[in-house]
């Protein structure tokens, strides 16, 4: 029997209608054939609020070099499937030849361990141009010349100053251009075009204090290569274990563009040239 001249409606039992209409809170009754749920959240207790004291904060507003970074570094990030390699080399035959502290090498001007990492590097990009290249949607373009970026603390970021061609340069040249551009970066003469075309980049971590790390690739190019100061490690040659230096290298690749097998390539090449320092010396 259909109520109130409604069909398909049938009037509830007795039990079925106390338990729609028991509704916490609300005294008004539900109609009939609708079920009111009160939610889990709703029925516990809210927690108490207090309002703790003020926190002070300082607003330091970013310069347009940080922002600019900032953005580059987003747009990398979004951008880039990132691949991270790791090796460790045995320094001790570039430490020798350079002295314990980096600098030595007979000439008129002194060569630290970086110096050596950076030519090591330019070889291996010549070597591998993949790595020295970017991502051109459905293509890989290698650069025809080698534009190294290597990293100089500036304040609270970094200064990404170019040495151009290095593989073509002595060992001595390119050490000498290194300091003259740490130079003009501290002093603030560092212009526009010495740091713009790199087609490869180098972070170097001495300066930092830091021992190894894997940095962002930056936009238009497909790797960055992390590198650690000289480290006194045990290290393995043959049967024995002797006191030596060692260099972390992380490398970071765009995976677009570099695979596994590819970067490892690269790394060993860094690992042949450094471990064999007379290779960069041209003996």
């Amino acid at each position: 029997m259909s109520r109130g001249g409604r069909s398909g409606e049938s009037e509830p039992a007795a039990g079925e209608t106390s338990a729609r209409t028991a509704i916490r809170g609300s005294d008004r009754p539900t109609p009939p054939g609708v079920v009111r749920v009160r939610s889990e959240a709703a029925s516990r207790p809210r927690a108490a609020t207090t309002a703790g004291p003020a926190v002070r904060s300082r607003r330091v507003p970013l310069s347009r070099d940080r922002i600019a970074d900032a953005l580059r570094m987003v747009e990398s990030k979004r951008e880039a499937p990132h691949l991270y390699l790791s090796a460790t080399v045995d320094a001790s035959g570039c430490v020798a030849l350079l002295g314990e502290r980096g600098v030595g090498l007979p000439g008129d001007e002194p060569v630290a361990v970086e110096d050596l990492v950076l030519a090591a590097c330019a070889g291996a990009l010549g070597e591998f141009p993949g790595l020295n290249a970017r991502f051109a949607g459905d293509a890989i373009e290698s650069w025809e010349e080698i534009h190294l970026a290597f990293s100089v603390a500036a304040g609270e970021s970094l200064a990404w100053p170019v040495l151009r061609s290095p593989e073509r340069l002595p060992l001595e040249a390119v050490a000498a251009l290194r300091r003259e551009l740490v130079r003009r970066t501290g002093t603030g003469e560092l212009a526009d075009e010495d740091a713009a075309g790199s087609t490869f980049s180098v972070l170097l971590l001495r300066e930092l204090g830091i021992d190894s790390a894997h940095a962002v690739v930056r936009p238009h190019q497909v790797a960055v290569l992390a590198v650690g100061g000289p480290l006194r490690r045990p290290v393995v040659r043959g049967q024995s274990v002797e006191a030596g230096w060692v260099v972390e290298l992380g490398l970071s690749c765009d995976h677009r563009a570099v695979g596994a097998p590819l970067g490892a390539r690269f790394l060993a090449a860094i690992r042949r040239r450094v471990e064999r320092p007379a290779m960069l010396l041209g003996d």
